[in-house]
């Protein structure tokens, strides 16, 4: 006979507005298990399924708009198989096997359009830089979505850009990340901890067909809209 499970609704306070429901262990609330959504400023941004505090099944994800911007399947807690990404404006850009550590698909001229200052001109077999895994717009959905705003700022209505360098190793994971701006510090230790939790999502860089680091820069905003 399975577990008994209930409902429950956790709110954050101004400014970050996060809004979770779940199903829970009526034995040990801090168990999830079964349905989950997620909300920012009242917009679902986050739908799934948790199996023991393991994400699993179907998982969707939305920007900050409510535009569906990826959809796959966990399997105790890891992505497996095909997974896809869209932009912003809902175009396919990526579709990436989980499995097989893969690209299958990949809308390099709609990317190029979306983010022309940031998709190079060389990208083949043997050279070409690192690719996040679900495209340019899916990575700043993370950011947007996962940002914190940092309390004290939000009430002197301060606001900033800081920008966070870091490398991308061989192996796809975000590491030595570090701030190149000088915005107010309050804001610093927030910029990394977003940045750093990018974690190991990306396809790494190639030079002469090797894989090789890469650096990278991101503007990091804090904005009070």
């Amino acid at each position: 006979m399975g577990q008994k499970t209930k409902y429950i609704t956790l709110k954050s306070d101004k400014p970050n507005n996060f809004k979770e429901r779940m199903m829970v262990l009526k034995s040990n609330p801090h168990i999830k298990k079964g349905p989950y959504s997620k909300y920012k400023n009242n917009v679902l941004i986050e739908t799934g399924y948790y199996s023991y505090n393991q994400k699993d099944s179907l998982w969707q994800y939305y920007s900050k708009a409510g535009k569906l911007m990826a959809k796959g399947f966990y399997e105790d807690g890891t992505k497996k198989g095909i997974w896809e990404y869209y932009s912003f404006q809902g175009d396919l850009i990526q579709t990436y096997n989980h499995d097989g550590d893969s690209i299958t698909y990949y809308n390099i001229k709609k990317e190029m359009e979306l983010y022309p200052y940031l998709v190079p001109a060389y990208n083949n077999d043997s050279t070409r830089m690192c690719y996040f895994i679900g495209g340019l717009g899916n990575l700043y959905r993370t950011l947007e979505n996962d940002v914190l705003y940092p309390k004290k700022a939000y009430a002197q209505g301060e606001t900033a850009i800081v920008k966070v360098s870091f490398k991308i190793d061989t192996l796809g994971n975000t590491t030595e990340v570090k701030i190149q701006s000088t915005a107010d510090s309050v804001f610093h230790q927030e910029a990394i901890r977003v940045v750093e939790s990018i974690g190991k999502s990306w396809t790494p860089a190639i030079m002469d067909k090797r894989k090789v680091k890469m650096s990278y820069m991101l503007p990091i905003k804090f904005d009070l809209l």
